[in-house]
């Protein structure tokens, strides 16, 4: 096959804003109880930490794929302005392949304004463009590769996922699933589908809980109950208390790699991208787990999820340290 992985889904500006803020604990957002970022209604805020740079959930993880050699593919839409221009000079610069991105007159690249609270955590307000992902030629994405990664589906590149499902279906095609809050709240049963043929599928304890519509499981639980879906291996991960990871035989938790928090934007896709190329390059999933937490660690001390994505050298060289371990839970 031409690529070791080719990765579908949307490309982004972010705008990273850190201004002075309050964590709230008080209401319920879509009928959950939340916390918020909070800043005072109705004055001027001045913000002290401005950043630009680019993501997107598949973009993140493409990039980080070829940075650790793996041989990549980026599929995805475009438009004439000058942030789409920018982002195309990021994939080529990045030795991402760009054989299956397509440009739109007329059209523009979406952006994403990030909030970073004082915890380091933060809220992603995120205006999409509408794109036409139906000229995506799945055929050709296919014929190229046996490993697709999904992640980041909107309502513009929503349109992919039955043509991907019936084509992943017959022609026994590795799919490799991080599902979006889109695909969560659009048709829950379309998501299970897309679970039931995946290789690996990685989301967050929140959005585990929602897909299964129960309140404080038990982590086990939600692997077990995901793993019955279909996926050959689960990941979850549940922010600082670091990630689980189930494949029907051993239920395993991974912590934090130490590191100072600036934001956790992309740490998510960060790690999901590593252990898969760790796994391309024949690491156990012990060791997967480990260059992963690794990685992603080095991700949330910059602002961008790209920044701070290392390659295989000082990965391997931070592994040997041991400063992140894989327990049985």
């Amino acid at each position: 096959m031409k690529y070791q992985i080719i990765t579908i889904g949307g490309c982004l500006k972010d705008i990273f804003i850190k201004a002075p803020s309050e964590i709230l604990f008080k209401g319920k957002w879509m009928g959950r109880r939340r916390k918020y970022i909070a800043y005072p209604y109705g004055d001027k805020v001045s913000i002290d930490e401005l950043t630009y740079d680019f993501g997107g959930c598949s973009f993140n993880a493409a990039i980080n794929f070829s940075g650790l050699g793996i041989k990549t593919a980026f599929a995805t839409v475009l438009g004439d302005d000058s942030l789409s221009s920018e982002a195309w000079e990021r994939i080529k610069q990045k030795k991402v392949r760009t054989d299956f991105i397509k440009k739109e007159k007329n059209s523009y690249l979406g952006f994403s304004v990030v909030l970073i609270g004082e915890d380091g955590d933060r809220s992603i307000l995120t205006y999409r463009a509408k794109n036409d992902f139906s000229k995506i030629d799945l055929d050709k994405i296919l014929r190229s590769t046996d490993s697709i990664y999904l992640s980041g589906v909107n309502q513009s590149s929503g349109v992919l996922q039955d043509k991907l499902f019936n084509k992943i279906n017959s022609k026994k095609k590795k799919l490799y699933l991080n599902p979006s809050g889109f695909q969560l709240k659009q048709n829950k049963t379309k998501l299970k589908k897309l679970i039931s043929k995946s290789e690996v599928v990685a989301m967050n304890l929140n959005e585990a809980s929602e897909l299964l519509e129960v309140k404080n499981a038990k982590i086990k639980n939600v692997l077990g109950d995901i793993y019955d879906l279909g996926a050959k291996s689960i990941i979850i991960t549940n922010g600082k208390e670091g990630a689980y990871f189930y494949d029907g035989k051993r239920f395993l938790k991974i912590g934090l790699y130490p590191a100072k928090r600036i934001s956790s934007t992309g740490s998510g896709d960060c790690f999901f991208s590593t252990f898969i190329a760790a796994g391309f390059k024949g690491y156990s999933i012990d060791e997967s787990l480990k260059l992963a937490s690794i990685n992603s660690a080095s991700v949330i001390k910059n602002y961008g999820a790209q920044k701070g994505l290392l390659n295989w050298e000082p990965l391997i060289k931070r592994l040997k340290q041991n400063k992140v371990r894989v327990t049985e839970i």
